[in-house]
């Protein structure tokens, strides 16, 4: 813990925590002014900040005008989420809440970003889940990341991320991403999260 130097007409940082202590003659002397951890760095140190990755293999591109979905399946623990998807070409990326799959789908391998205590997560993530037209949900947002084209059949690759949903607990969320470039293309999503 390093020192914190303030002036005295400055303010201390956000997060900082005081500690005063009573001299019995009413008066409190300063003990400790200390930043304390963020909540992102506290879940880190509690093992409970979490990834997952998936990454279109190649020779299994996604075609024009084609979905891939992803499943999210939320444990008792409501989720704090970073979503992101990078693609060879432009896409739509929608999210709906609440999705009846009839299938998962695959696991996508889940990493705790704490190495040195691994922690479990009771969220699961799943690629390639068995939705129904019309069984997607409540469509929560709906977006066109573009990726500039240059000559046929070429793209350069476009990328979202969409920082800080708060998903409820024991609830489904669906990722669908469709490939609007005019050829196939691949495409990658991730997810960062904490449980709480």
């Amino acid at each position: 813990m390093a020192d914190i130097v303030v002036r005295q007409d400055g303010q201390l940082p956000l997060g900082t925590q005081i500690r005063y202590r009573e001299m019995g003659d009413a008066t409190y002397a300063l003990v400790m002014a200390a930043e304390t951890q963020t909540s992102h760095e506290s879940a880190l140190s509690a093992s409970e900040l979490f990834k997952a990755t998936y990454v279109q293999p190649h020779g299994g591109e996604l075609a024009n005008d084609a979905s891939h979905d992803f499943l999210i399946v939320v444990g008792a623990n409501q989720v704090l989420g970073l979503l992101g998807v990078s693609a060879a070409g432009s896409c739509e990326v929608s999210l709906y809440e609440a999705p009846v799959s009839t299938a998962n789908g695959n696991l996508v391998t889940l990493t705790s970003k704490n190495r040195s205590t691994v922690g479990v997560p009771e969220t699961r993530v799943y690629e390639g889940p068995a939705v129904a037209g019309g069984a997607e949900g409540v469509q929560l947002f709906h977006l066109f990341v573009p990726g500039m084209s240059a000559l046929v059949e070429r793209s350069y690759g476009g990328g979202w991320n969409e920082l800080d949903w708060i998903l409820a607990p024991n609830t489904d969320y669906l990722v669908r991403v469709t490939n609007r470039s005019g050829w196939a293309i691949q495409l990658s999503f991730s997810l960062d999260w904490s449980e709480h």
